[in-house]
Formats: structure tokens, sequence, C-alpha cells
């Protein structure tokens, strides 16, 4: 510990656990922090299926454009609150035209939520197919991944709600790959998501080695011991050596360990009640919250700098009995422009903005050091895979942009591009965290004009 090339990945250990610290300043050497330290840039890609309805007047879409107090929070977005409008940049006019049934001069039909889904982050023209033969391109996060993925333990983080298989055919033709996975490492490699709480939780804190891992899991679990149980004497003795503030610091993180665990448990033994639908093993608010509480955690500790994050797979029939309705989402998305349907996705939506909310408050109250904050060297991204559940339409998708990357984004304001590409957009976010592209997707040529310090 008295040795200056610490990183920010400092762990303590035991019995084949090991956690990760958040960075401490009090485990530098003088030298160290007389040493400027590289801020780390991060970036969350946050997808939420069937769409939003983003016309002025609905809800979604501020009625005013501008920046600060020239606009303000719709209704559907008003859960981002005071806090969070200053790090919100609403961003319109952004077009995914390669999910469209007509790009490129072809006519793929039916299908637009697994495409949208599919190229949600690759901005690539699928191949149709609900075979073995997928090809779509890489997405942005693995883009990016692959080439700042080293400055941390995991390269990218693959997380969600509803799990599935890859195979088959998902929606009109279109495999199950499509619907079912936003991060691809290449044009034939989906990336699949993590669905399990404590699954997630032992791959951020289980030990360096595997057999060990296992082992210590058990006994873990047979003996229902905390996971800290492990490293309780080596953290005790690390915080005799710190100054008040990372000893507050460090007490703050593992006591939000201890209750991850213990929510994590707490699901694992409930039983759900039977529904028209296919029951979920815990209840779905409960498991939002706590995949949440991981994610945060895993950017806490700098355990990765890459995020997605599935709100359920494309075209999903979730109903949402715990906001008081008894329809299943796709169903609702196909408004027809009733009145009452559109009430009920509005309620959809906002609560889908609460919960995005809620994990951007959570990297706002991590400190970064030197005067930040997560959020402030963060962007999180929040869209769907098609703008409006009535029309399936690519273009015009309702789209926020959270956090400041590190001031390369400008904030606080409703901006309308005007039919640019979104592959535009992932270039700019590609640039903030350190990576060049010279172009992206089936349309992607340039970083995103007017989005901040990035574009210039």
């Amino acid at each position: 510990m008295k040795t200056s090339k610490i990183s920010r990945r400092v762990v303590l250990g035991g019995a084949g656990v090991a956690v990760a610290l958040p960075f401490l300043e009090s485990l530098l050497s003088r030298e160290a922090r007389a040493q400027a330290r590289p801020l780390p840039r991060r970036v969350l890609f946050y997808y939420t299926p069937c769409g939003i309805n983003s016309s002025d007047g609905r809800g979604w879409s501020p009625a005013a454009r501008g920046v600060g107090s020239a606009w303000a929070l719709s209704r559907m977005l008003a859960p981002l609150g005071a806090a969070l409008k200053p790090y919100t940049a609403v961003l319109s006019g952004l077009h995914n035209r390669p999910a469209s049934a007509s790009f490129g001069g072809t006519n793929d039909g039916a299908g637009d939520h697994a495409r949208g889904t599919g190229c949600f982050l690759t901005s690539a023209r699928l191949v149709k197919t609900d075979g073995t033969n997928i090809r779509n391109g890489i997405s942005i996060d693995q883009a990016i991944a692959q080439r700042v993925g080293m400055m941390s333990r995991f390269p990218s983080l693959q997380v969600g709600t509803d799990a599935g298989s890859s195979a088959g055919d998902c929606d009109s033709g279109y495999s199950c790959a499509y619907a079912r996975n936003v991060s691809w490492s290449s044009a034939t490699t989906p990336l699949p998501k993590i669905t399990s709480p404590r699954t997630l939780f032992d791959r951020l804190f289980a030990g360096m080695d595997p057999s060990a891992t296992v082992a210590a899991n058990a006994r873990r679990r047979a003996y229902s011991t905390s996971v800290l149980d492990y490293v309780r004497g080596e953290a005790t003795s690390l915080q005799t050596r710190m100054g008040p503030t990372d000893r507050r610091k460090l007490d703050e993180y593992l006591t939000a360990i201890r209750e991850v665990e213990l929510r994590i448990g707490m699901m694992e033994g409930m039983v759900c009640t039977p529904t028209p639908r296919p029951a979920a093993t815990v209840p779905y608010p409960m498991l939002v919250d706590v995949m949440h509480d991981l994610l945060a955690l895993s950017f806490r500790c700098d355990l990765t700098r890459v995020q997605t994050f599935m709100l359920g797979n494309a075209g999903s029939g979730r109903v949402f009995d715990f906001l008081g309705l008894t329809e299943g989402h796709h169903n609702l998305s196909h408004h027809m422009n009733n009145e009452n349907n559109l009430t009920k996705l509005e309620t959809i939506g906002t609560w889908e903005v609460r919960k995005f909310a809620e994990l951007c408050n959570r990297l706002r109250m991590i400190d970064d050091g030197m005067g930040t904050n997560a959020l402030d060297n963060t962007v999180c991204m929040f869209s769907s895979e098609i703008a409006d559940g009535n029309s399936h339409a690519h273009t015009g998708l309702p789209l926020l942009s959270v956090g400041r990357g590190g001031g390369q984004i400008t904030t606080d304001r409703h901006v309308d591009f005007g039919g640019q590409p979104i592959a535009d957009y992932f270039i700019a976010l590609a640039k903030i965290m350190g990576v060049t592209l010279p172009n992206f997707g089936a349309e992607g040529t340039r970083v995103l004009a007017n989005l901040g310090p990035v574009s210039s």
C-alpha cells in the first residue's frame, strides 16, 4: 500500500473474494498525491422497449428549445428534477435510418422492434434471418470497450432485466439475437446480458481465482455470510491508516455493498404470485433497483467504464400492474391515437424516466475527486428502438443524454438536430472516451455537430 504506483482498482482480498475499492487519497504516496490524477470517463447506454410517444404536448418533448431557463422539463421528464436538469440534454431530431424497412433501397417488411433493437447501438443494416446467418455490425459500446477496456477489470458490462435465448424467430422473421441484445462485439457476435442480480454481484465481487471463487461463494451461501466477512479484517486494518474523509468514504461504500447483498437475499427468498404473463423470479421493480445499485457500484470502483442496460427485450409485452395497468406494453404502444392509451403510455414512460433518473442520481452522489462527481465524468444515454410505437418510426428518436462527459457535452438544454444520424452522436461519445472513429455504422461520418466542446 506504500507504493506510489497504486491504481484505482485497489482491492481488499480474502478466501477467494476480492472487493475493489473506490479512489482513496490516503492510499497514495505523497509524491502521487502531488501529481494530477486523470479522472475516469464513463459511458452508459440505457435501452427501453416499445418506443415513447415523443410528440410535443404528449408528455415527452419539452415545449421550448434552448439553454438553461429557456426550456423546462416536460411531464414525462419531470422525474429528472432540479438536481439532474443541469446535467441533461434532450436531443431531438436524431434518426437511426438503417433500422427502417426500406433503408438502402430494399424492403425487409415487418420487424421494426427487432431491427431497431439489433441496430440500437450499431446503426448497421441487419440481415433479416431467424437462422444462424445473423449479421449486424459492432456496437458503439464495444467499439469503445475494445480500445479502453484494459483500463478496468471488466472491459464492459451487459446487464438487463429480461432473459431469453438468442435462437429462433422473435419478430417477423428476425432472429431473437437481434431482439434480445444491444451489445455486439462483431457483426456476428451478440454479447448476452446478465439478468440475475446474484450472478452480477458474484461477477463483480468474486475472487481472481475461479476455483477459489466457486468454493468461497458456496461457503458464503451455505452459512449466509457476507462477501465482506472475508475481507473485514483487512478493511479494519486499512481504515486505521486513513484520514477521516477516506474512512467515511470506505464505510459508505462497504455499507452499500452489504445493503445490495441483503436486497438480493430478500429477493431470492420471495415467492412470486402467478400472473397472466410468465412470472419473474423476483418482483420487477425491485429487480430494476438492485441492478441499478450494482451498475453504480461497478462505476464507483472503476470495475468498468462501459455499460449497457436493457429495461426489457424488443417489443416487450410486460404488464405494468404495479402502476395500475392491465394491458401489455406492446399492445398499448399501438395506441391508435386513443387518449386512454396515450395516457397509459405516458404513465409507463414517466416510470421508465424515473428509474433512469434514480440511476443517474446514484452516479451524481459518487465522489470522483477533484471537486467532481461521477456524473460530471459520465455520459448516460436513454432511448428506445423506435420513436413512436404506433408508427414504428426510427426517426426523431426519444433521446436523453445525461452527464457532462468531463465537460465535453453542453447540458441543461433541449436542442433539435434536424435529422442528423444518431451514429454521429455515437462517434462523439467515442471521442469523449478517447476513441477516434472516422465513421460508424451505415450513416455515421463525423462527430455530431453542436453537441458541445467535443464537436469543436
